[in-house]
């Protein structure tokens, strides 16, 4: 597979045993352990163990000091230790570079940046550095929509994940890798849901468009990737920090890369998942990196972004844009939307963060501007390394600011919560989607294999239904998308059916399971002419878009 993080030498077999480990980490030699004291050293162990997380690498940046651990395993058939340096993917937390590149460009236009009347701000309409490939469904929102309201997620465009793909056409019958332009050029086909700048809705895909933006600012033929390098990595010092698999595996990195896992929730073990080059994320979610570096970033924000930006850039980036809404029972408030961060309160003290999850890796970034501290977190698995995460990061800032036990938010059944109700779409989707069913459903109006065929729209590219393993089911496979998925269709009444992605590399895994009803639609002239899906957040927030495909062959 193209992009795939070289694994020669390994000969692990698809499911890893579960149950206990040794875990290890560090012997510091007596030196000053910081919050890292034995007690909570076997704190980490324990909820490693209990969570099914191989490795978490953990950073605390407080005042002066600085202290770096690693728990776990990098990889599990060698059990290569976790370390400070171990690499993993940052998902969302690539969101921060992005913003950051685009507002030192906005700061300080360099000679090739374009001149517009206004000149170049935040206040900037995309479509005035994007003028033939940033299109819309609605003519005012392509004329009006500006840097600010892609950096902060107000655009009125739902999330549209399931329709990134690793392919698109090229004109002559053939298709091409996907490139951040393909996305852009994509979003002429996506509804909006809400109104511009009246609600907050979180889209990978507009990060993408920054991508675009921050190249285009620059003026120069620099990518995203080589300009947050020269801007930010370079001058603090982030030598282990990459864009992308194919600029990890370029510079030889890719063997210093956790190997990512998802667990089994049937077969009680580790799956190992591949990891592939996803160029099409650019600005929403290819940084890879180690605890050590981001442990340097962290401590340029705290430090009002000294080395990098002044402090009146810094400040700017971390102003609100946008309620997030929905609140959240841990903090004062509910929490705000700047530029690549969030933006809260808790117990009376600011705080900024920003997580990040992708297939196999999840990340986490909390700092506190006005206490001179912060914490970070990287580990190998998504989900389970998003939950232990915020258990142990939250007890150090709980920790940290002397919270009692009793005002301590329970983040642990946050996380349960979400298992319980990730758990559930894979096994009873139908319940989630149509509570009230008919209790005498009708059966479909035709035989299963006239409803086998090719369905397209524009966005979403194809979905090939077949007939499924089992009898009475259909199935697709979207394999040629971003988040590569396995659908499964159980038919509930009448042309009504519950659709059942799961993440194709590990079925079992309760990362990324989607679940959307489906209707087919027949024709007068008897036959299937189309089929919707309505795709769900996958939190379980709601109906974020329905798609229309119309049947081609």
């Amino acid at each position: 597979m193209a992009g795939q993080v070289p694994t020669e030498g390994r000969r692990a077999p698809p499911i890893l045993p579960g149950g206990s480990v040794d875990l290890p980490h560090h012997d510091h030699g007596g030196q000053d352990l910081g919050p890292f004291t034995p007690e909570f050293k076997d704190h980490i162990l324990s909820t490693l163990q209990e969570w099914h997380l191989p490795g978490l690498a953990i950073g605390v940046i407080d005042g002066e000091n600085t202290w770096l651990e690693g728990f776990g395993h990098a990889d599990l058939p060698t059990l290569t230790p976790v370390t400070p340096t171990t690499l993993f993917m940052g998902g969302s937390t690539t969101k921060a570079f992005t913003a950051t590149t685009l507002g030192l460009l906005l700061a300080s236009p360099p000679p090739t940046a374009p001149r517009l009347s206004p000149p170049l701000s935040w206040k900037t309409p995309i479509s005035a550095l994007l003028p033939s490939s940033f299109v819309t469904s609605s003519p005012y929102a392509t004329s009006h929509l500006t840097l600010d309201d892609a950096v902060s997620h107000r655009t009125g465009l739902p999330r549209h994940d399931h329709a990134s793909a690793r392919s698109y056409p090229d004109g002559s019958g053939g298709r091409h890798a996907a490139t951040p332009s393909d996305i852009t050029r994509a979003l002429r086909h996506f509804a909006f849901t809400e109104e511009p700048r009246t609600t907050f809705q979180y889209n990978n895909l507009m990060y993408v468009v920054l991508s675009e933006c921050a190249e285009a600012v620059a003026g120069d033929g620099r990518s995203l990737g080589e300009l947050m390098r020269e801007m930010i990595w370079a001058p603090l010092g982030m030598g282990e920090t990459f864009f992308g698999v194919e600029d990890l595996e370029a510079r030889g990195g890719g063997r210093r890369l956790a190997t990512g896992y998802g667990w089994d929730v049937k077969e009680g073990g580790f799956k190992e998942l591949e990891v592939d080059a996803t160029p099409e994320l650019a600005g929403a979610g290819l940084v890879i990196s180690c605890v050590e570096d981001y442990a340097k970033w962290v401590r340029c924000l705290l430090d009002g972004g000294e080395g990098v930006m002044s402090r009146e850039v810094c400040e700017e980036l971390r102003v609100p844009r946008m309620l997030e809404g929905g609140g959240q029972k841990a903090f004062d408030a509910p929490t705000g939307y700047a530029c690549g961060w969030s933006v809260g309160s808790y117990k009376g003290h600011k705080f900024i963060t920003h997580s990040g999850m992708m297939e196999a890796y999840g990340a986490n970034i909390i700092f506190f501007p006005d206490d001179e501290y912060g914490v970070v977190a990287l580990g190998n698995t998504a989900i389970e390394a998003n939950a232990v995460s915020d258990l142990l990061l939250w007890r150090l800032i709980d920790d940290k600011f002397e919270v009692p036990q009793a005002k301590r938010f329970d983040w642990a059944k946050k996380w349960r919560d979400v298992q319980t109700f990730m758990a559930g779409k894979l096994e009873k989707p139908i319940d989630i989607i149509f509570p009230h069913r008919t209790p005498n459903p009708l059966p479909p109006s035709l035989p299963l294999e006239q409803y086998v065929g090719r369905y397209f729209h524009p966005g979403y590219q194809n979905m090939v239904v077949e007939l499924g393993a089992e009898t009475g089911t259909l199935k697709a496979d979207r394999r040629d998308f971003t988040w590569q998925l396995t659908a499964e269709f159980k038919h509930v009444s009448g042309e009504f059916w519950v659709m059942c992605a799961r993440l194709a590399k590990a079925p079992n895994a309760i990362v990324f399971v989607d679940i959307a009803a489906v209707e087919f639609r027949v024709g007068i002239n008897g036959k299937v002419e189309s089929m919707s899906v309505e795709w769900r957040d996958t939190w379980g927030q709601g109906i974020e878009e329905l798609v229309w495909y119309d049947r081609v062959d």
